[in-house]
C-alpha cells in the first residue's frame, strides 16, 4: 500500500506544477497588457513623457512593495484628476494609477512571492463576479468580431489598448468591463493585505478620507470661484 501511495504522489505535484505554470503565464500576459495600457499616455498629446514614465516607476515598485504601493493609491487616486487636468482633460488619470498598481501586482504574481492569505468567505464571490463579468466581456467581442470581421477586430482591439484606452470613456463595454475588474483586483489586493497585517485597514482608511477630503475642498473651492 505504501508503495502504490508513493507512486501516486508524482500526478498531484505534476498538476500543481501545471497549475502554477499557467497561473504564471496568466499574469505574465496580464502585465503585458497593462503596460501597453500604460505605454499608450507615450501618445497621448499634451501628456509630458515623464508622466507615463513615472507610472511605469510606480509600476515596478508595486511589484517590490505592494501594501506600500496600494496606500499611495489610496492616496493618489482621488487627487488625480485635480493634478492630472493641467495635462489633459480627457484621460482617466485615477485609473491610470489603478493601472500601473495592478500591472506591478502582476509581475509580482509571476514570481509567487508570499503573500497574506485571502479569506474564503471573498474568494469564490470574487472569482464569481470575475468570470461572469470575462465571459460578459467575450460575448460582447464575439459580437464586435462577427460585424468587422477578425483582422478589423484586432485592429480595432490593439488601437484601443496601445492608443485610446485612457481617453476612450466608460461608456465602452471594454472599458465598463476592465473598471469592474480593476476593483475586484484593488479589493482582492486590499484583503489580502488586511490577513497579513492588521493594521492595514486602519491605515487605508485614514489616507482615503484624507485624500477625498482635500479633492472635496479642492472641487468647492472651484465652484465657488466659478
Amino acid at each position: 500500500m505504501s508503495g502504490v501511495a508513493a507512486g501516486d504522489r508524482p500526478a498531484p505535484a505534476a498538476a500543481r506544477d501545471l497549475q502554477r505554470a499557467l497561473a504564471a503565464a496568466a499574469w505574465g500576459a496580464l502585465a503585458a497588457l497593462l503596460a501597453v495600457i500604460l505605454a499608450s499616455l507615450f501618445r497621448v498629446q499634451s501628456v509630458p513623457w515623464p508622466v507615463p514614465l513615472a507610472l511605469l516607476a510606480f509600476a515596478a515598485f508595486a511589484a517590490w512593495r505592494p501594501a506600500a504601493a496600494l496606500l499611495v493609491v489610496a492616496a493618489a487616486t482621488p487627487l488625480a484628476g485635480v493634478v492630472g487636468h493641467y495635462w489633459s482633460y480627457q484621460v482617466a488619470w485615477a485609473e491610470a494609477i489603478v493601472i500601473a498598481f495592478a500591472a506591478g501586482w502582476a509581475v509580482r504574481r509571476i514570481a509567487r512571492r508570499p503573500e497574506g492569505a485571502l479569506a474564503p468567505s471573498l474568494r469564490l464571490p470574487i472569482r464569481i463576479f470575475a468570470l461572469v463579468v470575462t465571459a460578459s466581456l467575450v460575448v460582447e467581442c464575439s459580437v464586435e468580431q462577427m460585424r468587422v470581421g477578425t483582422s478589423g477586430f484586432g485592429e480595432l482591439l490593439w488601437r484601443y489598448f496601445s492608443l485610446d484606452y485612457f481617453v476612450s470613456g466608460p461608456d465602452q463595454y471594454l472599458h465598463a468591463g476592465a473598471l469592474l475588474l480593476e476593483g475586484l483586483l484593488l479589493l482582492s489586493v486590499a484583503a489580502r493585505a488586511a490577513a497579513a497585517d492588521a493594521g492595514a485597514v486602519g491605515r487605508l482608511a485614514r489616507v482615503l478620507a484624507a485624500a477625498t477630503a482635500i479633492a472635496a475642498l479642492v472641487n468647492l473651492e472651484a465652484l465657488v470661484e466659478s
